[in-house]
């Protein structure tokens, strides 16, 4: 791992990207209403939106969620076709999002992910018709969207505030393989975060590995198994949905290996920056300290962003090998980070925007799951002047173990920060570092940290 809080500067103006999540049962913000004609046109590429849900402020000590997600099945001309009838309006304006598609990889590639097809595309579009679980939208989108057995689109409701002042905290509802993991809003005038606030998706991108069946055995060196076999810990989810119902330490792509028995450590997922590899078995076991049982690193990705930005969930660390019933804590692998993406005239404050990836936690007994991958961090504003604040999508730390006989987890690689504008004349305070490993009573025992993410990409409006 090399270590980097940086400072990012993203001077050329991009597109305005908005995404949501469903709200659950959180505390309602304090509203101004403000009337503002109805919009039923095409958006600008890189608008600020309406200012048509007012003046809204979000108290300390409140969490809340703001967004609504649906999962979107197809898109033919115009239409939408969405998985159940929505309370949308003329006029709102919505992200819609591939989260998900096959990659086509084999397990246990260590290699970068060149990401191309319709994975991380996002669109964004108004409502012009509400059918029920047809809508129509302007403009028509131009990619195919879609969502079948192994590929997941959403569509998010994207509120348009006129100001928005947070004390507590926004956060997404988690990705839970079919909607989720993404917060984002548009501000027509200003944004401020106090000290202490923040606009939160970490830990609500893809998943991390599962826990598989107790499995007393030594050596396994198995690239992939049936979660169900028991030889290793669960693989952490990633672009590809298949990983996450499989085990054992090949990475798929971007997701953390699971560590194979006995008891070796999971890798950290990827996303912009690799994963860490997860520590070998127990050194007593049959074997001793082979390298082939540990959970691999996932693997970081590569976005072909010529034909628009796209935005990734980081991706989740794999589980560790169980051989006993005992305490799960720090088992299975951590998730990544989600979606933050904000668009708002002026920024102010010292309050954060964050999408880490989890981990960091110790296991009480046996090895220790990989650290989830960063998400993604997308501001696009016009002045952010009064901003002290932190733009962070770092990788989360790998699990640890409390003594020397097991393997602890990789850390989770970095993910991405961008910062769209023409106009900003001193780079933000961006942290986007991978994440360190963890560490049994003599060190990390062979687990390595994640690296970061890039810290400068630069892309033209409108994207």
């Amino acid at each position: 791992m090399r270590p980097q809080a940086a400072l990012v500067l993203f001077l050329l103006a991009s597109g305005c990207l908005r995404f949501e999540v469903d709200p659950g049962s959180t505390p309602a913000p304090t509203v101004t209403a403000t009337p503002t004609p109805v919009p039923t046109g095409t958006p600008a590429p890189c608008e600020m939106g309406t200012g048509g849900d007012g003046d809204v402020v979000i108290a300390r000590g409140d969490t809340v969620a703001v967004n609504t997600c649906f999962s979107l099945l197809s898109v033919s001309g115009s239409q939408l076709q969405i998985e159940s009838a929505q309370n949308l309006t003329v006029g709102q304006a919505l992200v819609l999002v591939q989260v998900q598609e096959p990659l086509g990889l084999s397990y246990g590639t260590a290699t970068p992910v060149s990401i191309e097809g319709g994975a991380g595309r996002y669109e964004i579009v108004r409502v012009t018709v509400n059918g029920g679980t047809t809508v129509d939208v302007s403009p028509a989108p131009t990619v195919a969207f879609v969502s079948t057995a192994d590929s997941r689109a959403q569509a998010c409701t994207i509120p348009e505030y006129r100001s928005l002042s947070i004390a507590g905290r926004i956060t997404p509802s988690a990705w839970d393989g079919y909607t989720g993991g993404v917060v984002a809003f548009f501000v027509q005038q200003s944004l401020t975060l106090q000290a202490g606030a923040a606009v939160d998706a970490s830990e609500t991108g893809f998943r991390g590995g599962l826990l598989a069946p107790n499995l007393d055995v030594d050596q396994v060196t198995a690239l992939d198994l049936p979660l169900t076999d028991g030889g290793g810990g669960g693989k952490g989810e990633g672009i590809d949905p298949l990983s996450w119902t499989r085990a054992a330490r090949g990475n798929l792509g971007s997701a953390g290996g699971g560590g194979n028995a006995r008891d070796a450590g999971g890798g950290g997922g990827g996303n912009a920056g690799d994963g860490g590899i997860g520590a070998p078995q127990n050194p007593g076991a049959v074997g001793g300290e082979d390298p082939a049982t540990a959970g691999m690193s996932g693997s970081r990705n590569v976005p072909d962003d010529s034909a628009g930005l796209r935005v990734i969930f980081g991706s989740g660390g794999g589980a560790t090998h169980r051989h006993n019933d005992g305490d799960p804590t720090g088992h299975a692998g951590a998730n990544g980070g989600g979606l933050v993406l904000v668009h708002a005239a002026t920024l102010a404050g010292a309050g954060d925007l964050l999408a880490d990836g989890g981990g960091g936690l110790t296991s009480s007994v046996e090895g220790g799951g990989g650290g989830g991958a960063g998400g993604t961090v997308l501001l696009r504003t016009l002045d952010a002047s009064g901003f002290t604040g932190k733009l962070g999508a770092r990788g989360g730390d790998g699990n640890s173990i409390p003594s020397a006989s097991n393997g602890p987890g990789g850390g989770g690689g970095g993910g991405r920060v961008l910062v769209l504008s023409t106009s900003l004349t001193a780079a933000l305070p961006t942290d986007v570092d991978g994440g360190s490993p963890g560490s049994a009573d003599v060190g990390p025992r062979g687990a390595s940290g994640g690296e970061p993410g890039p810290l400068v990409t630069q892309v033209p409006c409108p994207n």
